[in-house]
């Protein structure tokens, strides 16, 4: 955060005097975010509620909350049975779980050259997916520490959906309103993972020690199912958007379009097929 504050360009303040680190201002720019004239990603110039801003901001909230249950969940459910692993297994499988960070960049540096970013998100969903239902299920396979191991490779593009939406977030809104935008993510992905959390934790005690140790993960599974459900609703819009319309929200003040946070992200949108969808 400090070194945001005070090395990075967009985001140093430029008046010292005027700087407030509270202001109601900042809650009611946030909320009216989701109501100001936007254009969104893929999407046409709409005024009143911005349909396809709210449901990327949801998707993102309801993955975000079971992500990383996605990838600690199978290390945990190691240690008990009918696994009881030891701990140079736990931690092959603990190492190769996070490798799926590294594993998920070099998905977006190579699949952003012919993917747009809701389709690309649309494999990392697939890929939590598998890795949920593989591990809800791997106590009841006929060798379940097999089906442990195949997690990493299911899970190989778990953290690109996390990274997507938050960029096509960002260049749903222009440069003014990213301090707005960001806050959004922050609060929406902090509110599910409060609700979540103790619902799943209730289920999973009372389901632990019953016939399915994974039962946990089929309702995280069906969360993300649902974030799927909003992405793939933005891309049906998306299709039956006209061809030839604008990609990034009008600057009130041109002089603030240089040195945009998102400005190298600009040629790499306008270079994209609007029928890929």
């Amino acid at each position: 955060m400090l070194y945001a504050i005070f090395f990075l360009r967009e985001t140093r303040p430029t008046d010292w005097k005027n700087v407030q680190l509270f202001s109601k201002g900042y809650f009611t720019a946030a909320v009216k975010l989701l109501r100001k004239k936007q254009v969104s990603l893929y999407g046409r110039v709409t005024d009143g509620w911005n349909k396809r801003l709210i449901l990327f901001l949801l998707a993102g909230a309801f993955y975000f909350a079971q992500a990383d249950g996605a990838v600690s969940f199978p290390v945990f459910l190691t240690s008990a049975p009918p696994f009881c692993w030891t701990p140079l297994q736990t931690g092959i499988l603990q190492g190769a779980l996070s490798a799926c960070g590294l594993t998920s960049l070099f998905g977006i540096l190579i699949l952003q050259r012919c993917l747009s970013y809701p389709v690309m998100t649309q494999i990392g969903i697939v890929s939590c997916l598998l890795v949920l239902v593989v591990t809800a299920v791997s106590s009841l396979c006929p060798d379940y520490n097999l089906a442990l191991y195949m997690t990493p490779v299911l899970g190989a593009f778990i953290t690109m959906p996390q990274s997507l939406i938050a960029a096509a977030l960002s260049l749903m809104v222009g440069p003014n309103d990213q301090g707005s935008m960001f806050a959004l993510i922050q609060f929406t992905q902090g509110a599910m993972t409060t609700v979540t959390t103790p619902f799943l934790n209730y289920i999973w005690a009372i389901t632990s020690m019953g016939i399915m140790p994974g039962f946990v993960q089929l309702l995280s599974a069906l969360l993300v199912g649902v974030a799927s459900a909003m992405i793939g609703l933005v891309q049906y819009w998306d299709w039956r958007s006209p061809a030839g319309y604008q990609l990034v929200p009008a600057v009130e003040n041109t002089e603030d379009s240089e040195g945009r946070i998102n400005a190298d992200a600009d040629d790499f949108l306008r270079g994209y097929n609007p029928a890929i969808v």
